[in-house]
């Protein structure tokens, strides 16, 4: 395994942390939903984070056209 994908899966590890700490706190500041990550988006976001859209996948998920 290369030091690149090392740290690849470093990152999709994470955002995958990032998203369930962004749901369990989703009562305090709800801005996961305002993201317009759901049941119906979830997949959807990790798969593209996944491909390798990084941070553009937040600002895709987020267009009124998706929601």
């Amino acid at each position: 395994m290369t030091v690149k994908d090392t740290m690849r899966i470093a990152y999709l590890l994470d955002v995958t942390s990032a998203m369930i700490n962004a749901s369990v706190d989703a009562a305090k500041d709800n801005y996961i939903g305002r993201a317009n990550i759901n049941s119906g988006t979830y997949d959807v976001l990790n798969f593209l984070i996944a491909s390798g859209f990084d941070l553009d996948t937040f600002r895709f998920i987020a267009q009124p056209g998706v929601k």
